[in-house]
């Protein structure tokens, strides 16, 4: 008899040393990955995959919030779950955001649990596409980024599997802050490429107005500041302008009235048969 239960309290405690080092593999595999990519779509695409199959979920999904909005956008889903014809919950799709359950996770910035999913009016209506039979309870995990939380992590889990503990939270949290801080470095470094894009364009376009004027100044005859002006506008635009466009241009000439460098229009008379 004591020869069994120490065999059985051996193997619970093996067990428990073989979920402890998954936990480990999964983070350093998720911390990993926040630190390889700066594609949100893949970071939060992977990530779901591998909490997933980590926690042996029914789903996972990624839902970040809209600022100053009451809607959230699902941005990754990974699911064990077989789709029916009604689910509606996909990449892209909205959730209202604007409910005691999920604003209780935005204010407390906790994960929150709830037990019996089937029971609760909330889960039911919000996630109700993603909550099967076979379904015992959902987390919620929110992701903060400098003490905004800009998105939550969904777990849904089955009856049969063992729920969330303490040491599961805390994978949990340390998972999400990964993820959460990654996304922002990701948006920093976007916000950093399209400022220097900007400023790029910008550039450009100050150095073609700068050369076109110091070619234009550079030049008494009018008609070859026209065309000195076609020239670099063409070049700038790396578009072949053609030539008929030029030729078709109004037939004007533009002549000096004065010493000064003032000119005055004079427009060819045209010939009109009746």
């Amino acid at each position: 008899m004591e020869q069994t239960a120490l065999a059985l309290e051996s193997a619970r405690l093996s067990e428990q040393i073989r979920l402890r080092s998954d936990q480990i593999q999964l983070l350093q595999e998720v911390t990993a990955l926040a630190a390889s990519t700066l594609d949100e779509t893949i970071l939060l695409e992977t990530a779901v995959q591998k909490i997933l199959v980590g926690f042996n979920l029914l789903n996972c999904s990624i839902v970040l919030f809209e600022p100053e909005d009451t809607t959230g956008t699902v941005a990754a889903i990974a699911t064990l779950i077989p789709f029916r014809t009604r689910m509606d919950i996909g990449i892209g799709s909205k959730i209202n955001t604007n409910n005691e359950l999920i604003l209780e996770v935005i204010r407390s910035k906790q994960t929150s649990i709830i037990y019996d999913v089937h029971k609760d009016i909330e889960v039911s209506t919000i996630f109700r596409n993603l909550i099967t039979d076979d379904a015992e309870a959902l987390a919620l995990v929110p992701m903060i980024v400098r003490d905004n939380v800009i998105g939550m992590i969904s777990l849904v889990m089955a009856k049969d599997e063992q729920l969330l503990s303490t040491e599961d939270l805390n994978l949990l949290n340390q998972i999400s802050a990964q993820i959460s801080g990654a996304i922002d470095i990701a948006h920093l470094f976007e916000a950093e490429q399209e400022a220097r894009q900007e400023a790029s364009e910008r550039a450009e376009r100050e150095h073609l107005v700068a050369s076109i004027t110091a070619k234009v100044r550079s030049s008494n005859d009018p008609q070859a500041i026209i065309q000195t002006a076609i020239k670099e506008l063409r070049q700038a635009l790396s578009h072949d302008v053609d030539n008929k466009t030029v030729e078709s241009l109004p037939t004007e000439h533009i002549t000096p009235s004065d010493d000064n460098g003032h000119f005055t229009h004079n427009k060819k008379e045209e010939k009109t048969s009746l």
